[in-house]
């Protein structure tokens, strides 16, 4: 007996297992880190949580039109999930102490994937800790505030990563 009714509903069943897993694995590191919620933190968790699985890299470099049509096939309607930090997560960070007021979201969000998509492309494996350790400080010391409570961060990423993909990653 035939699980899927097609190929598309198979890739798509897969996607969803590998996105969910994958923000699990990345808010049970937030989770255990102490100042976890500071978008420093998250966005080292997000970023080595995509470089370590190698599907999550290759969807993550890849054309998201082409994935959009493939996700469109079963769900229909406009899905890809994202592993960027968007403009949406950084004003929820904002309202939660832990990002500073005066940054403005939507730059940084462009900031933070085009830095992203060059150090997927071009940074050696075993560079790889340094360049996300490196892109982390400069996070740490540019937006991140002094709040050491970081729960509501916490909070914040795992609402937003709950609302990038139908699998569950609630605590």
């Amino acid at each position: 007996e035939a699980h899927f009714e097609s190929v598309e509903q198979l890739l798509v069943s897969m996607l969803n297992r590998e996105y969910a897993d994958m923000f699990r694995t990345i808010a049970d590191d937030i989770e255990r880190d102490p100042l976890g919620g500071r978008l420093s933190r998250v966005y080292r968790y997000v970023l080595s949580g995509v470089h370590v699985r190698p599907l999550a890299r290759a969807l993550y470099l890849m054309d998201r039109d082409g994935l959009n049509r493939i996700m469109r096939a079963t769900h229909g309607y406009a899905y890809v999930p994202q592993f960027s930090v968007r403009a949406e997560l950084i004003e929820r960070m904002k309202e939660a102490g832990v990002v500073r007021r005066d940054v403005d979201a939507e730059t940084l969000s462009a900031v933070i994937s085009a830095v992203s998509a060059g150090a997927a492309l071009l940074t050696p494996q075993p560079a790889l800790e340094q360049v996300v350790h490196g892109l982390q400080r400069l996070l740490e010391r540019a937006v991140d505030t002094d709040q050491l409570d970081t729960s509501e961060g916490k909070r914040a990423f795992l609402e937003y990563a709950s609302s990038l993909t139908p699998g569950e990653i609630e605590r």
